[in-house]
């Protein structure tokens, strides 16, 4: 006897956690990820690239968190968080020695629609990626030249 029916089959495999995005570490020494129903939403994990542990989730949170970036320097990472499939995401770092800790970097539930950030490269400030009107049209920009601001920008302190 199988172990799913044919009428449960479908649901079963529906149901089966996956990585939905990864991202190596600027070092190479870790890749982050997002794993989807490992948790009772989408969670962002990290795990060696050697092997040498299991992954470890770094937000577990009833609402969807999502895997922006890499800090500048790999020691954490930039997730974003949909509270109630709202599209008004908050910004928030994760230490890789302190999972779980979600410090915030942006207003809960703004009025207007991020799609992810950069850290500068000291790691003091924010540039959001919003959804412009134009594209092109940056609020900020890091680059080899320096800090570019066009409009917002958060000061996050040292």
């Amino acid at each position: 006897m199988p172990p799913f029916s044919p009428e449960t089959l479908l649901e079963h495999l529906m149901t089966l956690p996956s990585v939905r995005y990864a991202r190596l570490s600027p070092d190479g020494r870790w890749v982050a990820f997002v794993w989807y129903r490992r948790h009772e939403n989408l969670d962002v994990f990290v795990a060696p690239t050697d092997g040498s542990a299991p992954p470890v989730a770094l937000t577990h949170t009833p609402e969807a968190t999502e895997l922006v970036d890499w800090t500048p320097h790999g020691r954490g990472v930039l997730v974003a968080e949909d509270h109630d499939g709202d599209e008004r995401v908050r910004l928030f770092r994760v230490d890789l020695d302190a999972p779980g800790v979600m410090r915030p970097l942006t207003e809960a539930r703004p009025p207007y629609f991020l799609r992810g950030g950069q850290l500068s490269p000291d790691g003091r400030y924010l540039c959001p990626n919003e959804r412009r009107s134009h594209p092109g049209d940056e609020l900020c920009r890091f680059g080899e030249q320096g800090i570019n601001l066009y409009g917002a920008y958060s000061f996050l302190g040292p």
